[in-house]
């Protein structure tokens, strides 16, 4: 949220090469992100720990939230805020009751996209875990591929009925 309002608001001049770095992880393969991380990671010595693995899956959720946070702010009505300011309030204030209020939707579906993308990714989840550390999506794609059970198929129900909840 916050790079989607330097984008929009802040940058003059370098709105979009930093909007072209964030949606970079659009364009790259999975594998080659996956590997590429890894190496780095393995060389910071967090390759297989809790924090690696959120960093991790945070670059990858990040450019959909820029993206959908940022079309909410370009249709925003700067007006309002500028009201706010004009009015006495800081700019914490303003974008705290203003701003972010009136972006909420976009806010809520940003956080959903980085959740679905973060929870469908099992290749970096196989480079990225130990192997205590075992996400479902892993599980599951681990389970299709040694044995099929009736509990995998119990899952996929759940997690599509949860899902279709979650867009309903």
């Amino acid at each position: 949220t916050m790079a989607s309002l330097a984008i929009v608001r802040g940058l003059r001049g370098g709105g979009a090469l930093i909007n072209a770095l964030v949606t970079a992880p659009l364009i790259i393969p999975t594998i080659v992100y996956a590997i590429a991380i890894l190496l780095f990671f393995s060389k910071l010595g967090i390759s297989g720990s809790f924090w690696g693995f959120v960093f991790a899956h945070s670059a990858l959720a990040v450019p959909y939230v820029v993206l959908i946070v940022s079309a909410a702010l370009y249709r925003f009505d700067v007006s309002t805020e500028l009201a706010a300011l004009s009015l006495g309030a800081s700019r914490f204030q303003s974008l705290w009751h203003v701003t972010l209020p009136s972006i909420r939707p976009a806010l809520a579906t940003g956080a959903i996209f980085a959740f679905l993308t973060s929870f469908d990714d099992a290749t970096v989840s196989f480079f990225l875990a130990n192997l205590n550390d075992v996400t479902l999506p892993r599980k599951m794609f681990e389970n299709l591929q040694f044995f099929v059970s009736p509990v995998l198929a119990v899952v996929a129900t759940l997690l599509t009925l949860f899902t279709l909840a979650l867009f309903g």
